[in-house]
């Protein structure tokens, strides 16, 4: 059983077979303190562990024995080499945790955040607010539609018994011939309803994500909203691209991606419903404020803007929203916290209405969404 203390990586090769998970854990911590605090490296022990080899934290705690396979032992080597050098976990893994899916990340795409599955879900929301039917109502009516029937069988029958009478029989018959005149109508009225339902339920809406990277966004959405929203996503990186095509072939998502400029949008023609984007926002005089695993490792041209222009992406954003938004379709988006009032700003000159600011769940101004009044 492998119930080795030493914390150096090349003397304490794994070998196959039986290891104690509490012990293990342990092990990979001490592997890796060099580079990371004790807290952030037994936080990422965790995660190794269990999105490497499914092994939970429960698991760990009683320190319960499991198997390891020749295959698994040189991946877990593998992966602390690669932890030791500073590469960031998920890429280790070659993969990262959103929105309860794995998906496929490397070099040339972000590693997905906590702050944006915030945003797929406000975007989630927002759908079922402004682009759902409204189905309580549907619901009213088909019953009104049914009693409608049902009366309309009774005014037949009564017709049909009202013939065999006399003249006080008439005066029924007469009363329920003004019956069924108004069941036919009440019939009329609810297969019109039905038609405009069916209509409403079938027709295909568009939602776009600019800047996908590893497709998360695009990915997550698709499956959220239903067969009845077309996705299209761009980026400007056709590597970031072949990733996100991984991922929604991973998922069964059915998307439409494109490499496109997000800052040279002008020939555009399409319209959307909704505009969604996690756009570069990192100031260049923030990197000494990031940790080197991100700076030397994540795509630079996904994380940062000049000093001198901080809005560049979200001006190009709401312009493009401006054009390509039909009347009351949404722009979504992810900011930095430090601007949160300018991209409101930039927004509302560009002539989106209702500008609106939610925080993340550390209390950070993070999403702002706007709407189209109408097309420009």
């Amino acid at each position: 059983m492998y119930t080795s203390d030493t914390p150096s990586i090349s003397s304490c090769p794994i070998a196959p077979g039986d290891i104690a998970l509490g012990q293990l854990h342990r092990q990979i911590v001490g592997a890796i303190s060099a580079r990371y605090d004790v807290g952030e490296a037994r936080a990422l022990a965790f995660v190794l562990l269990e999105d490497a080899f499914d092994i939970g934290r429960t698991d760990v705690y009683v320190d319960k024995v499991r198997y390891f396979s020749p295959d698994e032992c040189q991946r877990l080597l593998s992966i602390l080499q690669s932890l030791g050098e500073g590469v960031p976990l998920q890429y280790a893994l070659g993969e990262a945790k959103f929105c309860g899916r794995s998906f496929i990340v490397d070099s040339s795409t972000l590693i997905p955040r906590p702050e944006t599955e915030e945003l797929v879900q406000w975007c989630v929301a927002e759908v079922q607010t402004h682009f759902c039917p409204d189905r309580e109502g549907i619901e009213k009516e088909k019953a009104s539609f049914e009693k409608g029937l049902t009366s309309l069988k009774k005014g037949q029958a009564s017709l049909k018994k009202g013939q065999t009478f006399f003249e006080e029989e008439k005066t029924l018959l007469k009363e329920g011939e003004n019956a069924l005149g108004e069941d036919q109508i009440k019939r009329e009225e609810g297969e019109t309803f039905s038609k405009e339902e069916k209509t409403l339920l079938k027709e295909e809406k568009t939602l776009l994500d600019v800047g996908t990277g590893s497709g998360c966004i695009a990915v997550s959405l698709a499956l959220a909203l239903g067969a009845e929203w077309q996705i299209e996503a761009w980026d400007i990186s056709e590597e970031a691209l072949n990733i996100a095509r991984q991922n929604a072939l991973r998922h069964g998502a059915q998307i439409k991606f494109r490499q496109q400029d997000a800052l040279d949008t002008v020939a555009v023609a399409d319209r959307y419903h909704i505009i969604v984007s996690n756009p570069p926002y990192i100031c260049d005089s923030e990197r000494g404020d990031m940790e080197a695993h991100v700076l030397d490792y994540e795509p630079h041209t996904a994380l940062f803007v000049p000093d001198a222009d901080p809005m560049l992406f979200y001006c190009a954003l709401a312009q493009l929203a401006r054009r390509a938004l039909v009347p009351g379709g949404l722009l979504m988006v992810e900011i930095n916290r430090a601007y949160a009032a300018e991209t409101i700003a930039a927004f509302e000159q560009a002539g989106l209405a209702g500008a609106t600011l939610r925080h993340d769940a550390y209390g950070n101004p993070r999403m702002v969404c706007a709407w189209q009044q109408e097309a420009k």
